[in-house]
């Protein structure tokens, strides 16, 4: 099991030897984290929203996923080693994970990565912010703020 302990700056400054998974030099940190699993930490992670903290989604025992800001990662905890990542184009809002694979939902665009292979599919644009993401069995619904414009469905294959 895992879980993002957040601590103070001075905290994730002093533990050099915790790789970091999330850092954008160029932008103000403002919140700080550690993923810790069995009682060690993995992963240290800083990012720019204080009004958010980073989504994370189990995609087997040892492998999660991670989305914050514009920012999103697969990464193996008991080897702390990042298998896959992306910037993405605008802000990360949610993921939806199918047998087959993996959807992160930006509030421009959503990124259909494969499960098996973590390579980016497809990018698929969106004509407006999505106002809530529904995540059912088989299909993920984006409805949109603009109510003038229909939800978009992708159905999952099994």
């Amino acid at each position: 099991m895992y879980y993002l302990r957040l601590v103070s700056e001075e905290v994730y400054l002093l533990d050099t030897h915790v790789p970091e998974l999330i850092s954008c030099n160029n932008l103000k940190q403002n919140a700080f984290g550690i993923i810790e699993s069995n009682n060690r930490p993995r992963f240290k992670i800083s990012w720019q929203s204080t009004m958010m903290i980073p989504k994370i989604n189990y995609l087997s025992d040892n492998i999660i996923a991670i989305g914050i800001d514009q920012y999103f990662a697969v990464v193996d905890l008991e080897n702390q080693k990042e298998l896959f990542h992306i910037i993405l184009d605008s802000f990360f809002m949610k993921t939806a994970v199918y047998s087959h694979f993996i959807y992160v939902v930006c509030q421009l665009s959503i990124y259909k990565i494969n499960r098996q292979s973590l390579i980016l599919n497809s990018e698929i644009g969106l004509p407006d912010i999505p106002k809530k993401t529904i995540i059912n069995e088989n299909e993920l619904v984006i409805v949109f703020e603009d109510s003038q414009i229909p939800s978009l469905s992708i159905v999952q294959n099994s």
